[in-house]
């Protein structure tokens, strides 16, 4: 029997076409809240992404996968979908 892994998606994992190809069997169970961490955009050499850490009573805002067209529109889309 496999085991099941439980991840919390952020970043572009929450495009599902490109999860649909990284991971085939994975599926969307619902969505969640980390609660006293905060959503970090860091830039690097090759583009930039997204990441989290920890910060007491930080809010942290859920988006729906609506919600990346306006996010990429910002510049702060998954560079490898802006090409």
């Amino acid at each position: 029997m496999s085991k099941v892994k439980i991840d919390i998606a952020y970043g572009s994992n929450l495009n599902l076409p490109q999860m649909a190809k990284r991971c085939p069997s994975a599926r969307v169970l619902g969505t969640s809240e980390i609660k006293d961490y905060k959503l970090l955009l860091r830039g690097s050499r090759t583009g930039s992404y997204a990441t989290i850490e920890p910060c007491e009573a930080s809010p942290f805002m859920e988006i729906t996968i609506d919600d990346i067209s306006g996010i990429r529109y910002n510049g702060s889309g998954d560079e490898n979908d802006n090409k």
